[in-house]
Parts: C-alpha cells; sequence; structure tokens
C-alpha cells in the first residue's frame, strides 16, 4: 500500500467513524449563519441523517479517478433531498445551505486532526477537487430539482383552487366530475378517468380527459373492452374495497405484465406507455364509491407522495361535491313532493269549502227569518272562519300557479289611487283595534293587474294589523316620479331583525317576536306579493328595527313597458 493510500485510508475512516460530529459541527455553523436557534427543528433528525449519507459517500469515492462517475451518486442523492425539503416546505436556502457548511465543518474537523500534514500538495488537490466536486454536483441538482419540485407543488395548488371553484360552481356532479377530469389535463395529468359506482353497485365511467382530444373516445372504447376486474389486488378495485389511495411513480414493464390476462392486452398497455399512475377514492356517507385516475404517459413526470396528497384532497372535496348533490337532489325532491301536496290538496279543497260557505249561508239566512239570534251569530263566526279558509286556499293555489309559471294577469289601465283606497276601505269595515291614515296621492294610472295589486295591498297591510297587537294606527303612504308608483305601509309592532329581512320573502318563512313568539299564517302571503311586484317589473322591500316596527315599500312602473311577460 502506498503512501497516499495510507493517508487517504485515514481520513476516510476518520470521516467515517466521525461523520456524526462532522454534521453537528456544520449544523452549528449553519445556525450561527442565519443567526437563529435553529432551522425548522422537526426536520434536523431528518436532515442530520442526510448528511451523514453524504459524509459517507465522499468518504468512499475520495480517491477516484473518474469523478463523472461518482458524482452521479450525488445527482441522485440531491434530488432526493430536493423532493424531501419541498415537501417540509424548507426554502431553498435551508435546503441548499446545510450542504456547503458540511464541507466547511469536514475540512474544519480533518484540519483538526492534523490528517493533511503528510499529503503532498498534489494528493490534496485531488482530495479537494473531489469533495468540492461532488459537494458541489449534490448543490446544483438539488437546487435544479427544489426549483422543478416547487413548480410542481405550485402547479397542483393552481390546479387544486380552479377544481375547488368548478366543485362549488354546479350541484350537478356529473357536470362538475366532468370539468374536474378536463382541468386536470394536461395540467397535472396526460390522462384523468373518473369512476363511480351506481345504485347497483356497478362501475360506470362517468368522466373522462386526455391530453389528445381524438383519444377521449378511444379511452372510452378501451375501458368497454377492458372491464375492471373487482377482484383485483390492485388498482380501482383494491381502492375501492380499501378506501386507501395507489400511486405508482414508475411503472415498469413487470407491471404490466402482472396486470394483463392476455398477450394483446399487454400489447395494448404497453401502447400507451403508462409512465406513473395515482388513485384516489371518492366517498360518500365514509364509504368508498369511486375514484379519480391520474396517469401520465410518455412524460418524465414522475408522481410523487406530494402529487398524492394533492390527489386526495381533490378527492376529499369532491366527496363533498357528492354528498351536497345528494342533500340538494333530496331537498329539492321533498320541495317538488310538497309542492305536488299543496297543489293537489288546494284543488281537491276549493270544491266542498264553497259548498260549505253556501250552505252555511242558506243557513244564516234561515235563521235570520225565524228569528234565531244564537244561531245567526255562530253561523256568522262559521262563515268568518270559511273566508280565512278561502282565502287561505287561494293563496295555496296561487303559489301552485307561480311554481307552474301559470300565473294569470289581466292587464289594465286603471287608477292607481282609487286602487289602494278601496282596499283600505274594504279592511276599515272588518278591522276595530286599528285605524288607518293615508298620506299622499300619486294621481297616476297605472298599467297592470288592478286585482293582483290590490292583493299585495291587502297582503301589506294584513300583516301590519297582524305584527303590531298592541298597536292602534297603521299609515299607508302615496308617492310617485316619473316612471313609478310608490306605496309604502308603516305598523309600529314587534319589527324584524336585520339577519331575517332577506328571508321573510321566502315560501314558508314566517317571523317570530322577541319572545320566540310566531303568528297565524303560512308565511306565504309576502312571498306571492314579491312574486306579483316582480312580474309586474317592480320591487318590493322592507325597513325595520325589532321593537319599533316595519315598513314595507313596493314600486311598480307606471306604464308597464318594464313588466316582464304577464
Amino acid at each position: 500500500m502506498s503512501s497516499k493510500q495510507k493517508e487517504f485510508r485515514k481520513i476516510r475512516q476518520f470521516v467515517l467513524m466521525n461523520a456524526d460530529s462532522i454534521q453537528k459541527e456544520a449544523n452549528r455553523l449553519h445556525r450561527k449563519y442565519l443567526d437563529v436557534g435553529s432551522m425548522q427543528s422537526e426536520f434536523i433528525g431528518k436532515y442530520h441523517n442526510n448528511h451523514i449519507k453524504i459524509l459517507q459517500e465522499i468518504a468512499k469515492h475520495l480517491e477516484a479517478s473518474d469523478t463523472k462517475k461518482s458524482s452521479e451518486i450525488f445527482k441522485k442523492l440531491g434530488t432526493i433531498f430536493a423532493k424531501q425539503s419541498v415537501q417540509d416546505e424548507l426554502t431553498l436556502e435551508e435546503a441548499v445551505d446545510g450542504n456547503i457548511f458540511l464541507k466547511q465543518a469536514l475540512w474544519k474537523k480533518i484540519k483538526e486532526e492534523r490528517l493533511l500534514k503528510k499529503i503532498s500538495i498534489e494528493d490534496f488537490f485531488v482530495l479537494s477537487q473531489n469533495v468540492g466536486t461532488y459537494i458541489d454536483v449534490l448543490t446544483s441538482e438539488l437546487a435544479f430539482t427544489y426549483h422543478q419540485e416547487l413548480q410542481y407543488v405550485e402547479n397542483n395548488l393552481r390546479y387544486l383552487s380552479e377544481a375547488s371553484k368548478i366543485l362549488s360552481s354546479s350541484l350537478d356532479y356529473q357536470t362538475t366530475l366532468n370539468a374536474i377530469a378536463t382541468l386536470a389535463v394536461p395540467e397535472i395529468s396526460d390522462w384523468c378517468s373518473v369512476d363511480i359506482l351506481d345504485e347497483n353497485s356497478k362501475l360506470r365511467q362517468v368522466a373522462v380527459a386526455h391530453k389528445d382530444a381524438k383519444k377521449i373516445k378511444w379511452a372510452k372504447e378501451l375501458r368497454k373492452q377492458q372491464t375492471i376486474d373487482m377482484n383485483a389486488p390492485t388498482g380501482i378495485a383494491n381502492v375501492l374495497r380499501t378506501g386507501k389511495s395507489e400511486i405508482y411513480p414508475h411503472i415498469t414493464d413487470s407491471m404490466l405484465v402482472a396486470a394483463s390476462k392476455t398477450k394483446k392486452e399487454l400489447r395494448l398497455i404497453r401502447s400507451i406507455g403508462l409512465t406513473s399512475v395515482m388513485i384516489v377514492p371518492i366517498f360518500s356517507e365514509k364509504k368508498p364509491i369511486g375514484t379519480i385516475s391520474f396517469v401520465t404517459t410518455e412524460t418524465s413526470r414522475h408522481y410523487n407522495h406530494g402529487d398524492l396528497l394533492m390527489a386526495e384532497e381533490l378527492g376529499t372535496r369532491a366527496s363533498v361535491a357528492i354528498e351536497n348533490s345528494k342533500l340538494y337532489k333530496g331537498s329539492q325532491d321533498a320541495i317538488t313532493l310538497r309542492d305536488d301536496f299543496i297543489s293537489i290538496a288546494s284543488h281537491e279543497l276549493k270544491t266542498p269549502v264553497t259548498s260549505v260557505k253556501m250552505f252555511t249561508q242558506v243557513l244564516k239566512k234561515h235563521s235570520e227569518q225565524i228569528g234565531d239570534a244564537k244561531a245567526v251569530n255562530h253561523l256568522s263566526r262559521m262563515d268568518k272562519q270559511l273566508n280565512k279558509l278561502t282565502e287561505l286556499i287561494y293563496d295555496l293555489l296561487n303559489i301552485s300557479r307561480i311554481q307552474a309559471g301559470k300565473m294569470e294577469f289581466n292587464k289594465n289601465l286603471f287608477d292607481f289611487d282609487h286602487a289602494v283606497t278601496e282596499i283600505i276601505d274594504i279592511l276599515s269595515q272588518t278591522v276595530t283595534r286599528h285605524t288607518f291614515k293615508v298620506y299622499g296621492r300619486t294621481n297616476k294610472k297605472v298599467r297592470g293587474d288592478q286585482e293582483r295589486i290590490g292583493q299585495v295591498v291587502n297582503n301589506l297591510i294584513s300583516n301590519a294589523i297582524k305584527y303590531s297587537p298592541k298597536s292602534k294606527k297603521i299609515i299607508v303612504k302615496l308617492t310617485t316620479d316619473r316612471d313609478n308608483v310608490y306605496v309604502a305601509v308603516r305598523d309600529f309592532g314587534i319589527g324584524i331583525g336585520k339577519v331575517y329581512l332577506d328571508k321573510i320573502f321566502e315560501r314558508f318563512y314566517r317571523v317570530y317576536d322577541a319572545n320566540n313568539k310566531t303568528y297565524p299564517g303560512l308565511g306565504i302571503g309576502l312571498y306571492i306579493s314579491s312574486e306579483i311586484i316582480k312580474r309586474h317589473g317592480g320591487k318590493l322591500w322592507v325597513d325595520s328595527k325589532v321593537g319599533k316596527g316595519s315598513t314595507f315599500h313596493f314600486s311598480i312602473p307606471i306604464n308597464g313597458k318594464k313588466s316582464l311577460k304577464l
């Protein structure tokens, strides 16, 4: 053994035996440079081990005459460390500087052990050049891969953000899943497929996208020819069984052979040129009901753990979108069932209630003729309640007509002031506890449905009476401008909280007072009123303060030109 070999052997053994202390010195120098207590402390152990690995490889290749060949080892280490750094969200400085300080610590420790005293200048040059080359190769590859991986992460986050917008944009999950697959190509995959179990537990491909638009049809045909084996130990079938994702960073030919049932199938799969695959589950009620498959073909991109995390997050969001879609469909079905019931019930009740009212009036007239005051009183009360029931049935019929788009309007020119005061006069005859004050006049004739507008005025004043039981005054104000007429109905009752102001025009919404007490009615009058005003091209709104009362306003165009089709 030559003198050079002996000295290099001493250095090699020293580095291998003292790799831990060299790394600790490097860490100290790094911390001093950064002027902080530590890097991200949870990763110190991991990167300590990485640097030990670097020192071990440096020790093994100290005397290498062909550094180009040895450098391949350090390029691979740089790639691995870069991917870890991006996953751990280290900065590039944190990822790279540790290697530079490692080199400084290595030379410091070697000098302290006086291991360079017997080495010639030529041998020191070889030693110095080799160590410097290895660290430089590793650092360059780390920096290059770091930026490349960071770009992948940014692309993934951008895709996830766009996908989330799409998932929340529609309650039709078929539409959204199609959009998700299309968005994935070519941003993060060359081929994306979404498969869902139908109500018969049969797997159905609901969306597919390919970087080559011409191959989408081919991809669908491929699925028909190659149905998924639901007993397969890996792939879509296994993800559906276990609810756990699968990732294949590198698709090898041996994998293709193992996955193929026939030689023809193997040739077909090989022709696709699979590079990397991820499959993530979609859940419904905590059970896997589908998968999203991401595939790269004939490209240099190989999926990693970061890509899988992004794909799993997308699967989670797709699961939520499907759940929301099911809930929405269920609620819509319930609403349809309710509306159908209301329509049928109101139509069926109309005839018998009309008959009962007619017989009540006949009996009342007969009782008046024979002087039976007690019977007249009872029958009068009964007739009033039948009037309320008739109004309720009429409102329910109106809701059915609105929903079906069949609410009828008779458009004529009428005296607006007269129409409003006529409703107030009629109500005045039946109300004893409240008085009405009317201010202003419009002196306008309006083109619209007088009966429907009167219905709105009647609803607003009736509500004012109902929700101001302790007040005695209702104010009605009429105003106008060049294009519109306005009505404001003010009461001094319980008022409405701000959070409820947008809800009171919804179907079946009812107002509660401060004591959580509600009032008679189904909460449909304001909904019908808002629809009537809307179809006249006008607006209906409210100003209110709890405990101070409410003012309901509506406006309609004078000439009716802005109205919807009546």
